[in-house]
């Protein structure tokens, strides 16, 4: 980082110093008019010259200083990390599995099937359908006609005409004056650097005075006739017709099938098989595995890191100004004969 910040700083001194020697034959203050361009006041030419200046080149040594990057050898103090093998002895302790074959008494249970027969009664019910008269109650749907006299409301339209005042607006127009920017071009003569006069059109911008006619809304009051409908209300009767149904119960004699339901009693064997468990003693032949602690001791090898200084020497790059002696040419304005001479140097 702090090299950064040097070679920026070299870099930005640098550039002050090449500019400094350009910049000691500027023009003197009041050498340029308001168009940017030099103008020669009465303090250089005096008044009533007129005649263009001739300009003149001289050549002049400068110097410049311009960042170059150099290499340099430096030694520095650096941290080497250096492998190292050891070996180690331990102890550890393992537990060693032992198989050997046993012989032992086990009691298994035996599954043997009994065939049994069992008798059981159950009820069912036995369904018989008969015909039987029977006397039943129907309705009958009797139509008959009704007339209901109902009054109601209606709301009767009336018109008649009334006399009302309203309000109107009346556009009216008046003329009044008001200040309007406008733009326009003016040509202006202007002499460059090199001493040539130009012509050059440049806005300005003017205040002008504008008569403009606006119109004002007026209020006005007048009569007006106009139609004006009131709902009046009115009673009328009416008659309304609708069809009332009866209903009228009627005896009828009708003959049904119908079923009944008889328990009836019944007896039936069903064999099932029984399975009873009958324990037996046997002699099998087993393995048996048991553990063994058993002490053991192991080698291993393995690599320890140091961190060692060590000096080397290393290239590093860095920024030096170098001066620079370079010419350059520049403007000089002379006055014709029919003035006097404007000895400051132009650039």
């Amino acid at each position: 980082m702090r090299r950064r910040l040097l070679v920026a700083g070299l870099i930005a001194a640098s550039l002050v110093l090449a500019a400094s020697p350009v910049q000691a034959f500027g023009r003197k203050r009041g050498c340029r008019n308001e168009c940017g361009a030099p103008a020669y006041e009465e303090s250089c030419y005096g008044t009533g010259y007129g005649a263009a200046p001739e300009v003149e080149y001289v050549e002049q040594t400068v110097t410049r200083y311009r960042p170059e990057m150099r290499e340099r050898e430096v030694k520095v103090t650096v941290n080497r990390v250096v492998p190292r093998e050891e070996t180690r002895t331990f102890r550890y302790t393992v537990q060693v599995p032992e198989v050997r074959q046993e012989t032992r008494t086990v009691t298994v249970n035996r599954v043997v099937p009994r065939e049994q027969t069992r008798t059981y009664t159950y009820t069912v019910m036995v369904p018989e359908v008969r015909q039987e008269t029977r006397t039943v109650t129907v309705n009958r749907v009797v139509p008959r006609e009704q007339t209901r006299t109902y009054t109601y409301t209606v709301m009767v339209p009336e018109t008649r005409q009334e006399r009302r005042t309203i309000t109107t607006s009346r556009m009216v127009p008046q003329e009044v004056e008001r200040q309007v920017p406008v733009c326009r071009m003016v040509t202006e003569t202007c002499v460059d650097d090199c001493g040539n006069c130009r012509t050059v059109c440049r806005p300005v911008t003017e205040v002008q005075t504008v008569r403009t006619v606006q119109y004002q809304c007026v209020p006005e009051q007048r009569e007006v006739t106009v139609n004006v409908t009131h709902l009046r209300p009115e009673q009328r009767t009416g008659q309304h017709r609708y069809v009332v149904c009866e209903v009228v119960p009627e005896q009828r004699e009708v003959t049904l099938q119908v079923c009944n339901m008889r328990a009836e009693q019944r007896t039936a064997e069903q064999r099932f098989v029984v399975c009873e468990t009958v324990p037996e003693q046997r002699q099998v032949t087993v393995q048996v595995c048991s553990m063994r602690t058993e002490e053991r001791t192991e080698q291993r090898r393995h690599v320890v890191y140091e961190t060692r200084p060590e000096v080397v020497t290393q290239r590093q790059t860095y920024c030096e100004m170098v001066a620079v002696q370079e010419k350059v040419r520049v403007p000089v304005y002379r006055q014709a004969a029919m003035g006097p001479v404007c000895d400051t140097p132009h650039h």
